[in-house]
């Protein structure tokens, strides 16, 4: 039997290597590894020292029960995709092409072969923010997906 934790860090990882793949994502670091700028994980880690650009997929918890369809069990779970972008990067692009890209991916989910019935973005959102001296642009997705046994 599948666990809520165990299917969320799956899922997390499926999808963090679905945006590791995504030829528009990797146009923004083209000169760089994806593995060592998209990861799985928490943003407000403050042990580690990530890179810019990056991306975080990070798995939240929710207020919505696991309910059964059909004799079937069904699991709801939530992720945050954040991006960030140096200002200077970003004003090269359109202003909302990344969170329409990673809107996009989390749109998608339901059309892979991983068990994930319903999948919708739910926010989305795209800011600036002060870090070591310098300006980025935070976009954040809220992704909710319904996974089916």
């Amino acid at each position: 039997m599948v666990t809520k934790d165990k299917l969320k860090k799956e899922l997390g990882i499926s999808i963090r290597d679905d945006i590791r793949t995504d030829s528009v994502i990797l146009a923004f670091n083209s000169e760089e590894d994806a593995e060592n700028w998209i990861f799985l994980g928490r943003p407000k880690d403050k042990d580690k020292k990530f890179p810019v650009p990056r991306i975080i997929v990070e798995s939240i918890d929710q207020s919505r029960e696991d309910y059964s369809a059909g004799g079937k069990k069904e699991i709801n779970l939530s992720y945050l995709f954040h991006a960030w972008l140096d200002q200077d990067i970003a004003s090269a692009y359109d202003p909302y092409e990344v969170e329409d890209r990673l809107a996009k991916i989390g749109e998608e989910l339901e059309d892979l072969d991983n068990g994930i019935k319903n999948s919708e973005v739910v926010s989305s959102s795209s800011d600036p923010e002060v870090e070591d001296n310098r300006t980025l642009i935070h976009t954040v997705v809220r992704v909710a997906v319904v996974w089916r046994e």
